[in-house]
């Protein structure tokens, strides 16, 4: 380990001796234009209003030509400004807005507020706008956020070129800095078995940031950190990286300890190589492997994050890959809102995801997006903390799969802090469950509810009476094993153990058992299956293969169980001789261990409030990498780039 920890502390030092300090007085380009990815060109109605979409898809080059008449505006999801995350959680008050062009343009700035027709803001004149380094054009016009916008105003901008050949080089809305920082982010992303995703992430982000100067500048700024645990990585597996004009990367291989455990492996050895290294940082970004996500996002992320006046954690809406102007989330409150009264009780042992199931297309959709909105908790898909809080709360749980983000927002949310989603960015990303993620969720949730309000057992064993109801009603016995597991792993103090990785493994064998009874079923052949069980008087009951619905008649004749992840089905006789023995032993071994649970229901509680005491700390995470072969560096480069103009401040423009 000490060898990775030299090699992290020496690419660390060096690009800190390069990053860029942001001084009192100085613009900083923190909003441009954001583009749809090259895999959603068809979502530039969400991006922008214009006729010029062709220059602005991914792909096209950096300068937008305009000729007389053509325009283009901001006034779409993507690329309005929502000042309210600034208003209440920056210190920033000045916005001023820059376009860097060729040939002359009218400008119009508007602010839209819920109800009502825009009004503009300000109105004038670019020509000619260049200047000849990477900094700053001269500003437009600056807006107070305090005395120039409503509470619930909104921001868009619109050019319009006045002759032939006019050229849109860059454009940017900046913050003027209202005291010195040091502006320096590490984002961290861990993976396994997803190497190649984390490479085309970054290849985005490079090929990007040759589009703004101002991404080349928050880049000097940001330090990525990724930790890959895929048990055949090497060094080749990451040599595209070498050709990087503007990041600055550290790749590391690892053991895989699991989602939880690899975001505290990550951490706990920048930890040790900042302290070796003498150097400090302001922030903290941990992202997935997985995520669809724009330089510009993260341009603006590490902006906002400048001038914080709080510890807030900051996420994302997130929407779906295979759906991309379907929202999936908008942060989410754990265990709450889902009963019968919708209480706030933590009563449940599932998500109440925000904004599920909204519209990017929604037309009121930047409505309601406009005002503050605080989720109880983040995912790690995009989860933004400062490293102070980060010191004061320890490290993330260690949850092997599932809920290590959720406890992490809850111990935050504990000690005082709030999550904030910032409608400024936005991310994409495919939702995924298994028999595996299930016996994760549920156990972890149980631990959550118990560590974070639920003191009674009532509303576990209601829990776990139904699901042994529901797959007992159609002699589903590998779901009554499943929740059964769940309930062993749990009564036998298996969980947060340095030991549970090894454990898990043998679990997941089980569970890939059960997925291998899945199969392509066409729809032609479900629906004959269907029609043969009508003919002779029976039914067939086609549901999810968890939380099914119960079967509507007496006779069942086939169960068609459905995994919408995967779109595979396990069809089967509930009547079969053999299955009806399995469910009869599976519904037993479940109801012993619910009555274990019930039984020692206080001393698994305050036992697992110890182990989640214990696992938050440095001591364990350090034990478990002793466990393990050590880290080893795989990749680092730190860019070196020429030194930059002096900072640019409100009184040059």
């Amino acid at each position: 380990m000490h060898s990775a920890i030299t090699h992290l502390s020496s690419d660390l030092r060096a690009w800190a001796e390069q990053t860029l300090p942001i001084t009192v007085g100085e613009d900083i380009a923190a909003f441009g234009l954001d583009r749809p990815a090259r895999s959603h060109s068809r979502l530039a109605d969400l991006f922008f209003n214009t006729d010029l979409v062709d220059h602005l898809v991914p792909g096209a080059e950096a300068d937008t030509p305009f000729l007389r008449g053509q325009s283009l505006s901001s006034a779409a999801l993507r690329n309005m400004l929502f000042p309210a995350t600034l208003r209440n959680h920056s210190a920033a008050r000045q916005i001023g807005l820059h376009f860097s062009v060729s040939g002359a343009f009218a400008y119009r700035l508007h602010t839209h507020t819920p109800g009502e027709t825009p009004e503009e803001l300000d109105t004038g004149l670019v020509e000619n706008n260049r200047p000849e380094h990477d900094t700053l054009p001269a500003a437009c016009c600056h807006i107070d956020i305090e005395h120039d916008l409503d509470k619930q105003a909104r921001l868009s901008w619109e050019l319009e070129a006045l002759g032939d050949d006019c050229v849109l080089h860059d454009m940017a809305l900046s913050l003027n800095a209202p005291r010195d920082v040091g502006g320096r982010m590490v984002v961290i992303m861990r993976t396994f078995g997803r190497t190649n995703d984390i490479i085309e992430l970054l290849t985005r982000f490079d090929a990007q940031s040759h589009l703004s100067a101002g991404y080349r500048r928050a880049l000097r700024n940001i330090f990525f950190l990724v930790l890959d645990t895929t048990g055949d990585v090497d060094e080749d597996s990451y040599s595209a990286l070498a050709g990087f004009d503007h990041l600055h990367v550290h790749v590391l291989s690892g053991a895989n300890m699991g989602g939880g455990g690899n975001m505290s492996q990550s951490l706990l050895l920048l930890e040790d190589a900042l302290k070796k290294s003498e150097q400090d940082i302001d922030e903290l970004l941990l992202l997935d492997d997985d995520l669809q996500i724009s330089l510009e996002s993260l341009r603006r992320h590490w902006a906002t994050t400048l001038f914080r006046t709080d510890d807030v954690i900051f996420t994302l809406p997130v929407s779906m890959k295979s759906a991309p102007r379907k929202i999936w989330e908008d942060g989410a409150f754990w265990g709450r809102f889902l009963d019968a009264d919708r209480t706030g009780a933590r009563t449940a042992i599932a998500p109440r995801l925000l904004r599920h199931g909204g519209r990017m297309d929604d037309p009121d959709q930047a409505d309601k997006l406009t005002g503050l909105h605080y989720p109880e908790y983040s995912t790690f898909i995009f989860f933004g903390l400062s490293h102070a809080r980060f010191r004061a709360l320890g490290y993330p749980s260690a949850f092997f799969l599932r809920g290590d983000d959720i406890e992490y927002s809850l111990r935050h949310g504990a000690a005082g802090g709030k999550c904030l989603s910032n409608p400024n960015l936005w991310a994409w990303h495919e939702p995924a469950h298994s028999y595996g993620q299930e016996y994760m969720s549920i156990a972890h949730g149980v631990i959550i509810n118990m560590r974070y309000g639920a003191e009674v057992q009532t509303s576990f064993v209601r829990f776990f009476k139904q699901r042994l109801l529901a797959h007992a009603a159609i002699s589903d016995a590998p779901g009554l094993r499943l929740y059964a597991d769940v309930l062993r792993d749990l009564n036998d103090h298996l969980l947060l153990e340095h030991e549970f990785a090894q454990h898990y493994v043998t679990r997941l064998g089980e569970f890939r058992t059960y997925d291998g009874a899945f199969d392509y079923v066409p729809d032609e052949v479900r629906a004959d299956i269907r029609a043969s069980a009508a003919r002779r008087g029976e039914s067939a009951v086609e549901t999810s293969f968890l939380y099914p619905g119960g079967p509507k008649q007496d006779t069942v004749a086939r169960v068609l169980l459905h995994n919408p992840h995967t779109d595979r089905y396990r069809v089967y006789d509930p009547q079969e001789a053999a299955i009806l023995s399995e469910t009869v032993t599976a519904t037993a071994a479940l109801a012993r261990e619910l009555a274990r649970f019930q039984d020692g229901f206080d001393d698994l509680r305050a036992h697992y409030a110890a182990r989640m005491q214990e696992v938050a700390g440095a001591e364990f995470w350090r034990e478990e990498l002793t466990r393990h072969a050590a880290p080893r560096t795989l990749f680092g480069i730190a860019p070196q780039e020429a030194p930059q103009p002096a900072p640019q401040t409100k009184a040059d423009t």
